[in-house]
């Protein structure tokens, strides 16, 4: 019996080979996309999950609502304290060393950049799985002066991987390589080249205050758990606040579950890039829509195509096949559609990864383990059957009497069916245009934001010494001011396109002496013109007023000037902010009221957007010749055009002044540019599926178009002997199809501003809803309908009437 359906379904394909094209590249498109989304959902999923009880781990979180900043960093003392919970069964934490003693290190009398090497406890193997590939990690965990290297940063310093027994000389401190580990996979949101133990000596003396370690807690959440996640954070913050804050309500602690981080940590400082569990979300939606619309297409043309196989039917009835061997049948020929489809897939999928990792920025590989092909050939089968079998039913349920007889026309319900799937069809294609367009249209508007410093004409210096550049005079910034096009230098330890990293009360008068922290940014002369801010009362910092930068003195209160943003002049004096200029204020360093600096408003300037328009805005001030930064940054204001030349310029001063070599220079435009990485990404996968929904929208009215044209090809004939011109012809027939896609339109448009709404709630600045965009993707999407009928129309228009009447 198989056999006999599969000769008849071998005789139904070679009798029906257009139709047979149009259904397995339909299936094949989808269900290749369908695997690329597959693929690269699965690896977004895999975060961490190889991590050790990584489902019982959590990151200690930080958010301080008067400064509008969540940080996943705390004070490495806070690992040890939280461990006397009784729901807490072990913390660990990893403290950045580069940030305190900076990247630059000797080699053999040679300078190297040497960065993202951590502080660890102790119990490291309890939290991250490291393959060590030489020598032992412990000792690199509990003694002072020895290090860890990764595989990848051993060969780059010393040519090859088995390093153990080398060392590295950082100022004062000589470090001994004790071991070597392979590097940390992609699919892990850990980042660290090298690992250490936390001495004193080496990492320097943490305080509660100091707020610069990842801290993770393993905590049991189960039938021995006391409280439950909600109550422990509560718990947490409470014990926090008291410990650091004397008790007062300053910050809010919570607990992000390890294999949340990459698809839910949007922090300013995280280890690196994360993803996003929207554009994952997204993703999987499009793949869905891909396989439905590719479904949709198989549907329409079976049953547009069953008239053509009614007699088949028939006869097979009429020699006593059953209605159940008739739906096996056209089920097994759906199912081998869907095989044939399903290998074409693949070979796609091989073809488009290169491109889609580039798209994604991974490096997804197709592997054909046997897990892998069981559950896709379960796919297979699956799509086959839902998608076969309303076809098979329809088909089946012919009549034999009815079809020998000559009586070929069916129902409505499969008219219906075909009119809903095409009108659903056009709807999605709507709905993603729109989505694509305000996507886009989003994207360009934050890239334009007005974010309160100039992005354009400045090249930025990152993570150098601070000693070597913080100074009120430095031959470094003369010769770099000296550059053919360079208007002029500037020093900050903040990047305005990251985050602020530090923060102080500011105490003016009438004020509230318990104010809440504001981050501010330790920077050098000429900030507003150099930063390129809006200045809006009083000047800039300037070389003509040597108060301007900081003085410890000669009495017991150091004093600087500083610059404030409009937010906290607007908090100090609302009415008239040009009376604040030439007073001064407090800057209370921690919480000591000893630890303060007498500081001198000299300029308000325009508020400032620092970092991603999804983070909230908060007051911000500058303050001259102060940072409590070990690494800090230069900024270059330019008027030239060839930056690569100017790069190599710069580096070449870095390199004779300071020694360093591969400085990490970047424009300021493109470093903003990065932030939204992920979402130019999104858009990229979006617009492609759109155009992959309309391409396959596109094939359904295509086949649906040839045989309505040629089921009305006599009609059309008739019409043409009576009069009827080529144009009218097509306009005749394809209003039928505009109609539904008028009707589709009706359906995307609530969908998409709905979908297109929650999106954009993302965002703090955000563009208006462009609604006339609704009106032209219903219109592309009639336009490509119109011209797929009128293709098909036209030619059987062109057919001489006699070629169709003859028979008759």
């Amino acid at each position: 019996m198989l056999e006999l359906y599969l000769m008849g379904a071998l005789r139904a394909f070679l009798r029906q080979k257009f139709h047979l094209l149009l259904n397995v590249t339909g299936l094949a498109i989808g269900l290749g996309a369908a695997l690329l989304i597959a693929l690269y959902s699965q690896f977004e999923l895999s975060y961490d999950d190889h991590q050790p009880n990584a489902s019982h781990v959590f990151r200690l979180e930080q958010s301080w609502p008067s400064m509008g900043l969540d940080a996943p960093v705390s004070s490495p003392l806070m690992a040890e304290e939280f461990t006397k919970l009784n729901d807490i069964e072990d913390a660990f934490y990893l403290l950045n060393l580069s940030q305190r003693h900076g990247n630059d290190i000797q080699i053999r009398g040679q300078q190297q950049k040497l960065d993202k090497v951590f502080a660890a406890m102790d119990n490291l193997p309890q939290f991250i799985s490291l393959d060590i590939l030489h020598g032992e990690l412990a000792p690199a965990l509990t003694q002072p002066a020895k290090l860890a290297l990764s595989r990848t940063q051993a060969i780059r310093l010393f040519g090859q991987s088995d390093v153990v027994g080398q060392t590295l000389v950082q100022g004062d401190i000589t470090w001994s390589v004790v071991a070597v580990f392979a590097d940390l996979p992609d699919n892990t949101h850990f980042d660290f080249n090298g690992l250490a133990a936390m001495t004193p000596s080496q990492a320097g003396q943490p305080s509660l205050q100091s707020n610069d370690a990842y801290v993770y807690l393993r905590a049991r959440f189960d039938d021995s758990a006391q409280l439950p996640r909600t109550q422990l954070e509560q718990v947490l913050t409470e014990q926090y606040n008291e410990m650091v804050y004397n008790g007062k309500n300053m910050v809010r602690v919570t607990l992000l579950p390890l294999l949340d981080i990459h698809l839910y940590g949007h922090s300013r400082f995280e280890f690196k890039a994360n993803g996003s569990a929207d554009n994952v979300h997204i993703s999987i939606g499009l793949s869905i829509l891909l396989i439905l619309v590719a479904s949709f297409n198989f549907i329409n043309m079976s049953t547009a195509k069953a008239a053509q196989r009614a007699k088949e039917v028939g006869v097979k009835k009429a020699l006593g096949a059953s209605r159940f061997q008739l739906m096996l049948q056209f089920l097994l020929e759906s199912v081998l559609i869907t095989l044939l489809a399903g290998l074409l897939a693949l070979v796609f999928v091989e073809l488009a990864l290169p491109w889609f990792n580039q798209l994604v920025d991974k490096s997804l590989v197709l592997t054909f383990t046997l897990p892998f092909i069981a559950l896709f050939s379960a796919t297979i089968v699956t799509v086959g059957v839902i998608a076969g079998l309303y076809p098979a039913l329809f088909i089946a349920s012919f009549d034999a009497k009815r079809v020998l007889s000559g009586d070929l026309q069916r129902g409505v319900t499969a008219i219906w069916v075909r009119k809903s799937l095409l009108v659903a069809q056009a709807a999605l294609s709507i709905t993603l245009i729109i989505a694509t367009y305000v996507l886009y249209h989003q994207l360009v508007f934050l890239t334009t934001l007005n974010t309160g410093y100039a992005k354009e004409n400045r090249l930025e210096i990152r993570a150098l010494n601070a000693d070597d550049v913080f100074s009120s005079r430095s031959a470094l910034t003369d010769a770099l001011q000296r550059l053919d096009g360079v208007t002029s230098v500037g020093v900050s330890d903040t990047a305005l396109t990251s985050s602020t990293n530090t923060s102080a009360r500011l105490i003016w008068p009438g004020a509230d002496p318990a104010n809440m922290p504001i981050p501010f940014i330790g920077t050098g002369y000429q900030t507003v013109e150099n930063q390129g801010l809006t200045l809006l009362h009083g000047r800039d910092f300037s070389r003509q007023f040597s108060s301007d930068w900081y003085q410890q003195g000669d009495e017991s209160q150091p004093s600087a000037s500083i610059i404030i943003s409009r937010d906290i002049a607007m908090q100090a004096n609302q009415v008239d902010m040009d009376s604040i200029i030439g007073q001064t204020w407090r800057v209370v360093i921690g919480n000591r009221e000893g630890q303060s600096i007498r500081a001198k408003v000299v300029g308000i300037v325009e508020d400032i957007k620092i970092g991603s328009s999804r983070d909230t805005s908060s007051a911000l001030f500058f303050i001259c010749g102060y940072s409590r930064m070990p690494q800090a940054n230069l900024v270059l204001a330019h008027t030239r055009t060839d930056l690569a030349q100017l790069r190599q310029e710069v580096q070449q001063v870095l390199q004779k002044h300071l020694g360093v070599v591969g400085a990490d220079i970047e424009s300021i435009s493109k470093r903003y540019q990065l932030l939204y990485q992920g979402d130019q990404q999104a858009s990229k996968v979006i617009f492609t599926f759109t155009a992959l929904a309309i391409f396959l929208t596109v094939i359904g009215i295509f086949g649906l178009s040839s045989f309505s044209a040629q089921r009305r090809s006599k009609e059309v004939a008739i019409r043409k002997v009576l009069g009827a011109t080529r144009p009218q012809l097509i306009n005749l027939l394809a209003m039928e199809y505009i109609k539904l896609v008028i009707g589709s339109a009706l359906i995307a448009f609530p969908l998409a501003y709905w979908l297109v709404s929650d999106w954009l709630t993302n965002f703090n600045e955000r563009v208006a809803h462009p609604y006339a965009i609704y009106l032209a993707a219903a219109a592309l999407v009639g336009t490509i309908t119109w011209l797929t009928v009128a293709i098909q129309v036209f030619k059987t228009a062109s057919t001489k009437p006699s070629a169709a009447l003859r028979y008759e």
